[in-house]
């Protein structure tokens, strides 16, 4: 088996999350076993990757909001999104397209959860700078309907960021509803 981007080649299976501990990978695996494709769980050196074998962008979305519903996003999981922060680092001439793609790619999962009617995401990563101390932030607007439960919201949308993004913290997220 071999990786390829954001898949397993092999077997095409499409990456979901990775995770340096066994107990979490047990229950990402447990918990995305009701998916109607098949999973596997393999370990590449010290990381065990979870992935789904035919699944669609779509897909994987879902899988990341269902783990975040179920409190299954913990700080030593990583949930894939097509983002890689060493490109972004270094490519300072696309940084704000970049950017745009990655605020889209996160509103739209945050648009899976219920109640969540419209999400805007306005991610900052600054610049790799030693002598700084500048962390990532994001700022989310949420338009949600009347009945929903804010603080249960916004600790899935803090999940969801912070397992996305490498090195993000979930104290730097503010979230706004409209």
């Amino acid at each position: 088996m071999f990786l390829y981007g954001r898949y397993c080649g092999e077997n095409n299976f499409k990456i979901l999350a990775v995770t340096d501990n066994i107990n979490s990978a047990n229950k990402i695996q447990n918990e995305i076993t009701t998916f109607k494709n098949p999973t596997i769980r393999f370990i590449d050196g010290t990381k065990y990757i979870i992935a789904i074998r035919n699944a669609t962008e779509s897909d994987i979305d879902k899988a990341a909001v269902e783990l975040a519903k179920n409190g299954i996003l913990t700080d030593d999981v990583n949930i894939y999104i097509d983002f890689d922060m060493a490109k972004f680092v270094s490519n300072s001439a696309n940084r704000e397209k970049l950017t745009q793609n990655l605020n889209k790619k996160i509103a739209k999962r945050l648009k899976l959860l219920e109640g969540i009617q419209e999400a805007k995401v306005d991610i900052k990563i600054p610049k790799n700078n030693m002598h700084t101390n500048n962390l990532p932030t994001a700022e989310i607007e949420l338009k949600t309907s009347k009945d929903i439960n804010k603080k249960e919201i916004s600790d899935i949308v803090k999940a969801i960021i912070s397992s996305g993004i490498p090195g993000f913290n979930k104290n730097y997220i503010k979230i706004n509803y409209i």
